[in-house]
């Protein structure tokens, strides 16, 4: 037996209604009333310990469920954070903390002493950061550490030279140095791992690369021009913002 119209429209209405009821979340405020050291939040990180971190332009936050604990950079302190703006965090699979900074590097969190370990570009050292600005960090599944800079992509190799000692070696990647053109597409703003392990790069001119671990190289995705490769890069289930 058929049913009138306007029956599929009632059950359309009611169905859409209970799927409202049923997604309604209720979000509390923190602000700087509750302790928040600066309203612009960059990045935020929930650790393995409970904590919740916020990367704002001043300092960065550690929140406990009832009050936050601000890491600020302490001229007089070398242990202190390098710098206050802070643009990114992540925790590897160690569980150490890790910030990128807008000038001061990278931090390395040590939980233990609440102290941090600065990696900062040196002119005369190849395998320093390439740029004091660090906008994403990364962690591939081989374990090793990736940053996006204003200045190239960044590995991160963590050597153990013995049970207390470790040697931190970047290695950089440029895409197309000498094409005065191409200055932004260096300046990389996001990372990201697809469901194969593979890296995604996204540029601030809107390139899109990939690094094939396999042949160590990064090759440039032309999604602009290439339907398929658009439709391979939606089967990779893979969201980026350049």
């Amino acid at each position: 037996m058929r049913l009138p119209l306007f029956f599929f429209v009632l059950l359309l209405l009611y169905s859409g209604s209970s799927l409202a009821i049923n997604t309604a979340f209720q979000f509390n405020r923190i602000s700087t009333e509750q302790g928040l050291s600066q309203v612009t939040i960059h990045d935020a990180l929930h650790d393995t310990d409970g904590y919740l971190w916020a990367a704002t332009e001043n300092g960065l936050n550690r929140y406990d469920g009832y009050q936050f604990s601000v890491f600020r950079h302490d001229p007089d302190n070398k242990s202190s954070i390098s710098n206050n703006y802070v643009l990114s965090l992540f925790e590897d699979d160690e569980g150490v903390l890790w910030a990128g900074t807008n000038g001061g590097g990278l931090n390395r969190f040590n939980k233990k002493t609440e102290s941090f370990t600065h990696f900062q570009l040196e002119q005369d050292n190849p395998r320093s950061l390439s740029s004091n600005v660090v906008k994403a960090i990364v962690q591939d599944t081989d374990g090793v550490l990736w940053l996006a800079t204003n200045n190239g992509l960044n590995k991160l190799l963590i050597m153990r030279t013995n049970q207390t000692t470790k040697q931190f070696v970047f290695t950089h990647f440029y895409f197309n140095e000498n094409n005065e053109d191409n200055r932004q597409g260096n300046d990389i703003n996001v990372l990201t791992l697809d469901n194969q392990g593979r890296l995604w790069v996204a540029s601030a001119n809107g390139d899109l690369h990939y690094y094939d671990k396999n042949i160590i190289s990064l090759f440039k995705l032309n999604w602009r021009r290439s339907i398929h490769q658009s439709r391979q890069l939606e089967q990779e289930k893979t969201i980026l913002y350049g």
